[in-house]
């Protein structure tokens, strides 16, 4: 499944409002960039840390722009599987992107219809 450009810019700005539980030393990147990256990742199917970040890192540059990823020296970074990890662990389960995408994106799935294929449930 591919997100628009539109889905991608506008998943950041829902989750302006999400409180960030993490320290403030070394905070690279902005809690709603790590949500947005990882809903965006679960609505494409992954399910796993390790995927998401797969599916993260794989990113182009127009793509991580669109979701506000970190710009330095030229070049938009994105969140590492810890960083990722780290940032969904610390977000209220209410928030969750498991919970948030069919809310968010619009997509008539329940959230078990979109595991049915999958071994492994989503770590959180």
């Amino acid at each position: 499944m591919k997100l628009t450009a539109d889905q991608m810019l506008s998943l950041y700005d829902v989750f302006q409002g999400v409180d960030d539980k993490r320290c403030a030393q070394g905070k690279k990147h902005h809690l709603p960039t790590i949500l947005s990256l990882s809903v965006a990742a679960v609505v494409c199917g992954m399910v796993e840390y390790k995927n998401i970040s797969l599916l993260v890192d794989a990113l182009g540059q127009k793509a991580r722009s669109r979701f506000r990823c970190r710009k330095r020296e030229g070049k938009y970074e994105v969140p590492s599987r810890t960083v990722i990890r780290h940032a969904l662990i610390c977000v209220n389960s209410l928030t969750s992107p498991l919970r948030i995408c069919p809310a968010v994106l619009g997509f008539p799935f329940r959230q078990g219809e979109l595991y049915q294929s999958h071994s492994r449930s989503f770590p959180l």
